[in-house]
């Protein structure tokens, strides 16, 4: 059975329309590496990113952050060598292919 933020997770992911107010208040108190990479990548907000890649314990989660930092600096090109490289061992990683399908923040 999925934990409260894997649910929301898949809520935001899903397009719920209450998801991403609750994964930006939720990250606030959180030291979920995959809650605090989606909160960041809705806030732009490199403090979130920071705290993640501090609670990043496994490889996973490591790769996660940098996946998200590629994004929020708008390194296209390194996104998505990250993303199909982070997938391709983890092809079940939701949150990776959501963060490849947004739109790379404006220069």
């Amino acid at each position: 059975m999925p934990d409260d933020n894997t649910d929301l997770l898949r809520r935001l992911i899903g397009d719920h329309p209450d998801a991403p107010a609750d994964v930006v208040q939720r990250a606030a108190s959180s030291t979920s590496t995959p809650l605090l990479v989606a909160a960041a990548l809705l806030t732009g907000d490199l403090d979130l990113l920071g705290r993640a890649a501090r609670h990043a314990g496994t490889t996973r989660d490591r790769q996660l952050v940098a996946v998200a930092d590629a994004h929020l600096h708008g390194n296209a090109e390194l996104l998505h060598v990250l993303v199909r490289d982070h997938l391709s061992e983890h092809p079940d990683h939701l949150l990776a292919a959501w963060i490849a399908g947004r739109p790379l923040p404006a220069p």
